[in-house]
């Protein structure tokens, strides 16, 4: 049902409708040196027991290979390139293209890629292209091309759950590359250290010319300078390591966008942000990068109608993204230009292929129009700033405050304007969103990275909102002094369920427990369920729900529910 190709052309990998991942390589026939080259049939995979929603390469490891064989020495030429197009920026983020637009064939090419060993894997200093699948099952898996061997078949890597509840519908990979300017850092840090030590050098041998007291100083002084360079160095080396990352973003039918650290010495991959996405046109059904772009964009479309665009960083911000009806009905696929100045998609029921022009300024201009700070997120709220719920949020955050600091305590009260992390939770229950111990953990991980996310996920620019976590974040220690009252409204907007649960959903979770026809369960296959089930519940837990319920003592219940 899917094939992808990894970026430098030396690997080819396809899904089919039996939840099979298998994996193609352009090598040596068999595997053997002396054997011509040939797309080989390496192994499969089943690695899901549901289907499979997306398939895909980390296709920005190589970004200057063709995707055609890597190991002909010889190229063919083509006609150059003729290409027109209208001029003119559109207004719109995305605009319909004349059909006056012509384009003409290239031709076809090779280019000199490194050649596998008898392992299959890379060599001349070129690592083996990641290779990732998501399901419905909801779990990501991440395949170990570079020891995967006909011999030996196709090998799995790693495997996370990316939602509980949630079906995931697409991901993308996007690798942030430190730029020019990082490495003439560390060029002009390595240069600094070098004319440095020929300094001291001269110095040294001027001291030892002129008594030991002389030398002593320009020794201290040395360390001194070395200890600062060091510290520089780790500095370089720290801003390199945000820069040098591998991220993974999935989306789910849920409208909900989460952002995963999925460096390759990682075996377990963290989540570290979970957005709200947009809510038009249905879930997203498909989601990628836009190449060569000079702000971080992402496109997406959904399974019906809708293709628009997404500016990153990820932050739950409504202005951050459009969209449009592209198609009458359901939206077929989307790809963008080499250049990601245009568009395409194509219809799944209607026989037409439209081509859009891409405006990033327009995202930009939409962005400060909605304004900044928390005006764009109270407008998510049910009544704005005026309403019922936006009151309820600021007296149940200055409540926890107090609460923090003891409900009994006869100290002065001190109101530091933030909340601790272990009082979110109870925070967002209160305001009737229960999270799950999953989202929960993910919560825990976003307050607590929040420095990392703003270097991670990030645009060449940062909004004002990104800023304020910024400095937030850093006079905490990382989280660790207690959320805002703007972080806590973002944060609870982007967990929260965009539809909320109705009664419906509490019948149907019901007779999932077990219940009758009559819609009734024993308390003992209650208990049962709750304490031995998905996430389990402690006799404590169960005991207090039971109380608030039914009024009855704790320790009434106690025997009933340990016996």
């Amino acid at each position: 049902t899917q094939v992808a190709f990894s970026a430098d052309g030396l690997h080819m990998a396809t899904a089919d409708s039996d939840n099979l991942v298998s994996l193609y390589r352009y090598y040596h026939r068999d595997e053997i040196m002396q054997q011509p080259l040939e797309w080989t049939f390496v192994g499969k995979y089943r690695s899901h027991y549901k289907p499979i929603c997306e398939l895909l390469f980390d296709s920005t490891g190589s970004p200057q290979l063709s995707a055609l064989s890597a190991a002909a020495a010889a190229t063919s030429s083509g006609p150059k390139t003729s290409a027109t197009a209208s001029s003119g920026a559109p207004s719109l983020g995305l605009s319909r293209h004349g059909a006056d637009t012509t384009s003409t064939m290239i031709g076809s090419g090779g280019s000199l890629a490194a050649p596998f060993n008898e392992a299959g894997t890379a060599t001349r200093g070129r690592k083996a292209p990641r290779l990732f699948s998501m399901g419905e099952d909801r779990v990501l898996q991440e395949y170990d091309v570079g020891n995967s061997t006909i011999r030996n078949g196709l090998k799995l890597k790693s495997s996370v759950r990316v939602d509980q509840l949630a079906t995931p519908t697409s991901f993308c990979v996007l690798s942030l590359r430190g730029g020019g300017s990082g490495g003439s850092g560390s060029a002009a840090g390595g240069g600094a250290s070098s004319s440095s030590g020929s300094d001291h050098g001269r110095h040294h041998r001027h001291g030892s010319r002129h008594g030991g007291v002389k030398d002593s100083h320009h020794h201290h002084h040395h360390q001194s300078g070395d200890h600062a360079q060091q510290q520089q160095h780790q500095q370089q080396q720290q801003q390199h390591a945000k820069q040098n990352r591998t991220l993974i973003i999935s989306a789910n039918d849920e409208y909900k966008l989460k952002v995963w650290d999925a460096a390759p010495n990682k075996l377990r991959k963290l989540c570290f942000k979970t957005a709200l996405g947009p809510t038009y046109g249905g879930p997203i059904s498909r989601v990628f990068e836009l190449p060569n772009s000079n702000s971080s964009i992402l496109v997406y479309s959904t399974f019906e109608k809708v293709v628009g665009l997404i500016k990153l960083p990820l932050d739950g911000n409504p202005n951050k993204s459009m969209g449009l009806i592209a198609h009458p009905g359901a939206v077929g696929d989307v790809v963008c230009t080499f250049d990601g100045k245009y568009l395409l998609t194509a219809g799944a029921d209607d026989p037409c292929v439209n081509l859009w022009a891409v405006s990033p300024d327009a995202l930009d201009a939409g962005v400060a129009m909605g304004g900044g700070g928390l005006e764009p997120y109270l407008a998510l709220l049910e009544g704005g700033k005026e309403g019922d719920l936006y009151r309820d949020m600021v007296d149940y955050f200055c409540y926890a405050q107090l609460r923090d600091q003891g409900l009994n305590s006869t100290q002065p009260r001190k109101i530091t304007g933030r909340v601790p992390v272990n009082q979110l939770v109870d925070l967002m229950r209160a305001l009737g969103y229960y999270p799950t111990q999953a989202e929960i953990a993910d919560l825990s991980n976003e307050v607590r990275l929040m420095p990392l996310r703003l270097d991670a996920v990030g645009s060449s620019g940062s909004s004002g909102d990104d800023q304020d976590d910024k400095d937030s974040s850093s006079s905490s220690g990382g989280g660790g002094g207690g959320v805002t009252f703007q972080q806590f409204i973002r944060l609870f907007l982007n967990y929260r369920p965009v539809h909320s649960i109705g009664k419906e959903h509490f019948r149907e979770a019901f007779e999932m427990l077990g219940a009758q026809k009559n819609g009734t369960m024993s308390r003992e296959q209650l208990v049962a369920v709750l304490r031995n089930t998905g996430e389990a519940m402690s006799a404590d837990e169960i005991s207090a729900c039971f109380e608030s319920l039914l009024g009855t003592s704790e320790q009434a219940l106690r025997p009933r529910l340990t016996g």
